[in-house]
């Protein structure tokens, strides 16, 4: 099975297909290696499979991966770990689906290559349940990531007026500036 077809799987979330993989033919933990415009850009840097059924809110293959394959310590090369990619995705379900299978000590405080933790991830992608979630569950609103960006500046930036919206509404400061000098005014 082709790395397209794998993700084809995964974004029909088509589990008759997906199941009649043999598990050796796959290495859960590689990156899944296609390259195609239509692809969205975390999936293009390194993301291993289970991520990308992650990222697509496959929910019934992501329930097969977790039923067949091991799945701790899954990061990829950006030391993106399954909640990064959940916090992208818009399937609300799969965080729930991540607490359910994957240990412990995989969680939303770990920060990727850039710092960066899944709440940047879900004001980047406008993932305001996900956000609300985590901010529930102890994540910072005002996390700044190695270059100095909090999840406000990720919002700002791609427009996403509902988490800009809710972080204002939680008292977040406008006046914070990044490492070079960006702010919100």
């Amino acid at each position: 099975m082709t790395s397209l077809q794998l993700l084809s799987c995964f974004h029909h979330d088509n589990i008759n297909e997906f199941s009649k993989i043999p598990k050796d033919l796959i290495d859960f933990r590689e990156p899944l290696d296609v390259a195609v415009d239509f692809l969205d850009p975390i999936l293009k840097n390194g993301a291993s499979v289970v991520a990308v059924c992650v990222f697509e809110g496959a929910e019934q293959c992501l329930s097969w991966i977790f039923g067949n394959v091991e799945t701790t310590n899954l990061l990829d090369n950006r030391q993106r770990n399954l909640y990064h990619f959940a916090a992208a995705s818009k399937n609300q379900n799969i965080y729930q689906m991540i607490e359910n299978f994957v240990p412990v000590d995989t969680n939303f405080k770990e920060t990727d290559f850039y710092g960066n933790l899944p709440i940047h991830y879900a004001a980047y992608y406008g993932n305001l349940q996900i956000l609300q979630y985590l901010w529930m569950n102890g994540a910072d609103l005002n996390a700044k990531n190695e270059d100095g960006a909090t999840p406000l500046h990720f919002a700002v930036k791609n427009q996403q007026l509902n988490i800009i919206n809710f972080l204002l509404n939680n008292s977040v400061p406008i006046d914070t500036f990044s490492n070079d000098g960006v702010s919100f005014l």
